[in-house]
């Protein structure tokens, strides 16, 4: 009888434990599903990604998550990117406010630079010129 009373409490309390889990890994879904980020053209080469983490109060996250957005976008064009400006906002404790986030870019062709070596060259015609005139 004891032995059945014990295994049906720990029946419940899993149970209560599986419950409160999934409604805990329900909503960090929800959240991660009401994340937007979002990328468009300002001009020329220049374009502005942006993004909104809900429930989320540290805005570090999500403009790591930006900057790497941005170097994929220009990688797939086989192109370096380039930061220009950006700015975050961290979202509120109380999860009132979102996360929010903004950087512009550019996407540039990488640059080769060769170093030439030019020799020195010296043009001894000058100098000889002036001894000449010293010895007469």
């Amino acid at each position: 009888m004891i032995r059945s009373g014990l295994r049906l409490t720990a029946a419940i309390a899993a149970a209560l434990v599986l419950a409160t889990g999934c409604t805990a890994l329900k909503e960090e879904h929800q959240n991660v599903m009401n994340r937007r980020v979002d990328i468009v053209n300002v001009v020329g080469n220049i374009w502005r990604i942006s993004g909104s983490w809900p429930n989320t109060q540290n805005a570090k996250p999500l403009t790591e998550h930006l900057y790497e957005r941005a170097q994929r976008f220009c990688h797939d064009a086989e192109k370096g990117m380039m930061p220009v400006t950006g700015s975050s906002v961290d979202g509120a404790e109380d999860g009132s406010k979102p996360a929010t986030a903004w950087l512009e870019f550019r996407c540039e062709n990488p640059q080769k630079v060769y170093r030439e070596y030019k020799g020195i060259t010296l043009h001894l015609d000058e100098f000889l010129e002036g001894d000449d005139e010293k010895r007469k």
